[in-house]
């Protein structure tokens, strides 16, 4: 029989492994030294003892052991944990003999420590490199939604959760929302459901956070009291267990950060905290970026969009049409004026007040565009309810005491240029600002001010005269109108011709003027012929921009009763550059002017810029066949079949009367018979003359139509419509 020492000569027996010897066959232990002994806490002998007994704790042998992999000479090495003592070893096995015995030696190194660090080490890698995708997760994605969806995945799969989670607390309404949510695959989608929770349902978790900064809840039924509102709101949703942590934000709790039904790393909340500190954090840094945001799309002064705003949006609709956009251009009247009188403060108080009253009628897309300018648009928008808006708008503006506004506003739909929308807007509004100029004194420091104030001065000064021309019917020539044409008197005593002037009023927006004293000359006239007994229509040309003019058919309307002139006796004579207007604005303006008894002339028709579609969509009450078209007459035959086909176009429509401009010959004359055009205008009948020359010119003439009973029996066509 072998003795201690013959196997301690076989172990090693000083050496600080473990080292143990046994019977491959029998699982007899026959030797355990100096360590081994320290191990299994055995002093005494080993008789009778089995291996898997005194090592393992087993009633029987190992289902694990590695008897038949062992062969003498070779070493067989491998790691295990042993659950007797609770450690981990690194075991070297081989075959020895002695007296003819083969026998199973085994060496075994404690790696416990050594692994748990190794464990540690790893865990703490796979922590630091979930949290450095965590914040690469947010740092790379610019949408907060997406960036904070992809990084509750991450949580929730580093936890190996059901769903991961962020409430936000809402102290203002005393509630808390769910704003974001991550669930694997298969688990409901609770988000829509845990919105508006009142704050007392995690008081309970508030302390928790304070005193401990994490709180991992093992299982629900056991944990909470089944009566708890926490408890009432977790348990429908299935949940067993949760970690959450907090969000902190300037040193107080505004929600936390959560995984519902964690299977691995529950007793490591190290994630969950550094992860909140990262989201809150990159929250504060979004909200701050957010509100730089708003802030460079914002007026300071009275919260509305700046220009910055308005240019985006102006982009935004040109890359996705509406169907419909009504505009609004709007600019406070005298603000610099009042600034310098009261002072800035009262200037604010202006421009906010007018602000105040932009968002109370049209809610959205306001803008401050300049210090006193404001535009805004109505996104598909119906026409009525548009002008319904804007006309109470206006109403509610001028009684609005200190605010003076000038207003323009116009409305499309189908296709359409937004900017070009808009020019037209500020147009219509200059023209509403002509009112404005006019009521200042004289002196203003306003540009646009002085200049309206110097045609008024000048009209004041009689630099302008007014002078008709004769318009006869054709067939009997016989006087039945006349056109109101204007000159300015040069310090020279020369008339200059409205080419001369005309562009640049329009240019400026203060043609009107010149506009309504033409009409006011024309009307004075007619009132002192009435009360002579004649009775005579007379056109007066109007510049586009004056019937864009707000309430221009009230204001047309006002001077006929001032002169007490009967609108019949007025025909309205408009130019094709009148198209530029919308359809639907341009035809009930001419419907507005035939209702209230103003006849509407088509002018110039037949120049280089004609437009059919005008003649489709609007009933004018005459067409004006420019000179161009008459001139060619008896030597262009291109002409007479143009102007042939032009006068029997307005003969379709029945009530369209035809003009010819231009008449100078008595060949011109003929053919326009021929052609059955109703009157003619031009130097064959009459030369433009002023006021007094033409009533001594149109009395000779009635005279002498008077002595010429032949022609006379003829009756002229009525130049009423």
């Amino acid at each position: 029989m072998m003795k201690h020492d013959d196997f301690s000569t076989l172990a090693v027996d000083n050496q600080d492994n473990i080292c143990y010897i046994s019977d491959p066959v029998t699982y007899e232990l026959l030797y355990l030294n100096r360590k081994a002994r320290e191990l299994t806490g055995i002093d005494g002998s080993l008789a009778g003892q089995k291996c898997y007994e005194v090592l393992q704790g087993k009633d029987a042998p190992c289902e694990f052991c590695t008897n038949h992999l062992l062969e003498a000479g070779k070493s067989y090495c491998w790691e295990f944990h042993n659950l007797n003592f609770d450690k981990m070893f690194s075991l070297r096995d081989t075959l020895v003999e002695s007296h003819g015995r083969k026998l199973r030696l085994e060496w075994g190194v404690d790696v416990t420590e050594r692994r748990k660090e190794a464990a540690a080490l790893t865990d703490k890698l796979l922590l630091e490199e979930t949290l450095i995708r965590c914040i690469q997760t947010l740092s790379g994605e610019q949408d907060t939604q997406a960036a904070l969806d992809s990084l509750l995945a991450i949580v929730g799969e580093y936890y190996a959760a059901n769903r991961a989670y962020i409430f936000e607390f809402d102290f203002d309404s005393g509630t808390i929302n769910n704003t974001h949510e991550w669930r694997k695959e298969g688990v409901s989608a609770e988000i829509d459901n845990l919105q508006g929770i009142p704050l007392s349902a995690v008081e309970a978790w508030m302390r928790r956070f304070e005193q401990d900064g994490a709180f991992f809840i093992s299982c629900l039924h056991t944990e909470l009291d089944p009566q708890s509102l926490d408890y009432q709101i977790l348990e429908p949703q299935g949940i067993e267990s949760l970690m959450a942590a907090p969000l902190i934000q300037n040193g107080r709790i505004s929600g936390f950060l959560g995984v519902d039904d964690p299977s691995i790393n529950i007793l490591d909340d190290r994630l969950l905290r550094s992860v909140c500190l990262v989201v809150q954090e990159d929250l504060e840094k979004r909200r701050m970026l957010s509100e730089l945001e708003r802030m460079s799309y914002m007026d300071i002064l009275t919260g509305l969009g700046n220009r910055n705003k308005y240019t985006v949006t102006l982009q935004a609709l040109e890359q996705n049409p509406l169907k419909s956009l009504g505009v609004v251009y709007l600019d406070i009247n005298g603000l610099k004026a009042a600034n310098d009188m009261y002072g800035h403060s009262y200037g604010d108080h202006l421009i906010s007040r007018t602000a105040e009253l932009l968002k109370d009628f049209f809610h959205n897309d306001v803008f401050r565009t300049g210090g006193d300018e404001f535009v805004v648009l109505c996104r598909d928008i119906e026409r009525e309810r548009f002008e319904a808006m804007l006309d109470e708008f206006r109403s509610r503006a001028e009684n609005e005491e200190g605010l003076k506004l000038s207003i323009g506003g116009n409305w499309r739909k189908g296709e359409f240029n937004i900017r070009e929308q808009i020019v037209r807007a500020d147009e219509l509004m200059y023209i509403d600002k002509q009112n404005y100029y006019k009521s200042l004194p004289a002196g203003a420091s306003n540009r646009r001010a002085g200049e309206v104030q110097q045609l008024l001065d000048d009209i004041a000064a009689g630099m302008f005269v007014v002078h008709l021309q004769p318009q006869v019917e054709l067939r009997t020539e016989k006087v039945v109108g006349a056109e109101a044409l204007v000159r300015r008197r040069e310090a020279s005593g020369e008339l200059l011709a409205p080419a001369g002037f005309i562009p640049t009023y329009e240019k400026e927006g203060i043609i009107r003027h010149l506009d309504f004293f033409v009409l006011e000359t024309v009307c004075s006239a007619l009132r002192r012929w009435k009360r002579l007994g004649f009775s005579l229509p007379v056109a007066v040309n109007f510049s586009r921009m004056t019937l864009l003019e707000h309430n221009v058919v009230n204001r047309l309307l006002e001077v006929c009763a001032r002169y007490n002139v009967e609108p019949g006796l007025i025909r309205i004579e408009v130019t094709e550059s009148l198209s530029r207007i919308d359809t639907p604005t341009l035809k009930k303006l001419v419907s507005l002017l035939r209702d209230e008894g103003f006849a509407v002339s088509l002018d110039d028709f037949g120049t280089q810029h004609s437009n059919l579609a005008i003649l489709t969509n609007i009933d004018f009450n005459e067409i004006k066949f420019d000179r161009s078209l008459v001139s060619g007459l008896g030597d262009t035959p291109k002409s007479g079949v143009i102007m042939e086909h032009a006068i029997g176009m307005c003969h379709a429509f029945r009530r369209t009367a035809s003009l010819a401009e231009g008449v100078e010959t008595p060949l011109q004359k003929d053919i326009l018979k021929d052609y059955h055009c109703r009157y003619g205008q031009g130097f064959l009948f009459g030369k433009p003359m002023s006021m007094d020359e033409f009533w001594d010119w149109y009395q000779q003439r009635m005279k002498e139509e008077s002595e010429e009973p032949e022609r006379a029996a003829v009756p002229p066509d009525s130049m009423e419509f």
